[in-house]
């Protein structure tokens, strides 16, 4: 039989395949890993004098753990019991702490009491000093010791510690159309004579010239009693009906 090139070539093409297969199979085969082969040791059984030895050696072991474990629950215990004791007052320490408790209670009640005194002593103080000030002419509505004298037009008072006019207060007779209250201040002297006159303008209800010059002019006529005082300050006050 006479092969062509067509039959040449389909056989070589198996010859190769058949190749290629057999050295697939043959790597395969290589990269198994080979079979462990098993080994057997034979061990010595340990004898019974040995067993009871080894479970003494661990109750032992045991044992000793245990206590470990006691004495150290019996310090934590302790610790314990310490700090409680440490951080409870003891009654001396409650007494001594109620009675500074007290004491600082009492001072602060002592020093409001001393407080309220002083207070009451600047109040006092106070009140004097605006009594000086009315008897200085400062305020008419305080008068110490007063005398009125009345007009038909005008009404009169005065004030001056220790004092009593000898005769009436002169009253300047009507001769403005406004009306007010004039407060003059006046110092006079031991024999009750008055040698000064000003206006008290923040006393009086009105600055009007008018009334104003009448009141000095007329408080100026005053006469008081003596006094041991070589000069004394007071005032008199004029009230004017408007016409």
């Amino acid at each position: 039989m006479q092969l062509n090139r067509k039959h040449k070539a389909s056989i070589i093409t198996v010859l190769i395949a058949m190749n290629l297969l057999m050295l697939v199979f043959n790597l395969s085969l290589t990269g198994v890993p080979p079979t462990m082969a098993e080994t057997f040791i034979e061990l010595p059984l340990a004898d019974e004098e040995t067993l009871e030895e080894l479970e003494k050696q661990i109750e032992e072991l045991k044992q000793q753990d245990f206590k470990k474990i006691e004495s150290h629950d019996a310090i934590n215990e302790n610790e314990k019991f310490i700090k409680e004791f440490e951080e409870t007052k003891s009654l001396d320490e409650l007494r001594a702490e109620a009675a500074a408790k007290r004491a600082a209670e009492q001072a602060e009640a002592s020093e409001g009491d001393l407080n309220s005194a002083i207070a009451g002593n600047e109040k006092s103080l106070a009140e004097k000093e605006e009594e000086k000030k009315a008897s200085n002419g400062d305020d008419s509505k305080k008068d110490l010791a007063q005398n009125f004298t009345t007009s038909r037009n005008s009404t009169v008072s005065f004030s001056l510690i220790d004092r009593k006019p000898i005769y009436r207060i002169p009253n300047p007779t009507y001769t403005c159309i406004a009306g007010g209250k004039v407060v003059i201040n006046i110092t006079v002297n031991r024999f009750g004579d008055v040698v000064s006159a000003s206006h008290n303008e923040r006393a009086s209800s009105t600055s009007n010239g008018c009334l104003v010059d009448n009141a000095m002019q007329y408080a100026q006529k005053a006469k008081f009693n003596s006094s041991n005082k070589a000069q004394q300050i007071g005032t008199i006050t004029y009230v004017f009906q408007s016409k």
